[in-house]
């Protein structure tokens, strides 16, 4: 996957990384209701409990993480969750200490030191509502965001101290506009 066309020039001080370059990234577990023991039972959120910037928490379900899983497919606070299908890049940021597992229709991006998880899921959703995650989907009718595809995405990365102003103008502003 290469980078859109037209990179714009960013500030002094900012770069472009890839997503593979600030965040660890992993796809959810594969629901297989016939490996159901109901010994390791885990809530799971599915891509209709990920909304932009929150959780819909309602009607939550329940499978199998085994020990050996554990690590890969907890959210923990700070990790980005991002939808793989349908409204595809559609992000909220995992805050609480609940122990939640995820499905394989969500990436989980847990940002490295010096990314805001909070500035990676407002980039998401400007970039899904610009269409720049466009050329990283695949599929005609139903998009989906591959992993590697995920790990492509070139983001704007700015020094930690102007995430931290840019996150807070952005919560601002929403706050403003609800």
């Amino acid at each position: 996957m290469r980078w859109p066309e037209a990179q714009p020039i960013l500030p002094s001080g900012w770069s472009w990384a890839t997503v593979r370059d600030i965040a660890n990234t992993q796809l959810g577990k594969m629901l297989d209701s016939s490996r159901q023991t109901g010994k390791f039972t885990t809530p799971y959120l599915r891509n209709v409990n990920v909304r932009w910037h929150s959780f819909d928490l309602a009607n939550m379900k329940s499978m199998d993480i085994r020990p050996d899983e554990r690590g890969r497919f907890l959210a923990r606070a700070g990790d980005v969750l991002v939808t793989e299908g349908g409204e595809i890049g559609r992000a909220a940021v995992w805050n609480s200490r609940n122990e939640v597992a995820i499905q394989k229709t969500i990436h989980r991006l847990r940002p490295l030191a010096m990314t805001s998880p909070q500035l990676l899921a407002f980039s998401f959703e400007h970039m899904a509502a610009s269409g720049y995650l466009e050329p990283f989907a695949t599929g005609v009718t139903i998009k989906h965001l591959t992993q590697e595809n995920v790990r492509n995405v070139p983001v704007p990365v700015p020094p930690l101290a102007e995430q931290r102003r840019i996150v807070d103008a952005l919560d601002t502003y929403g706050a403003v506009m609800e």
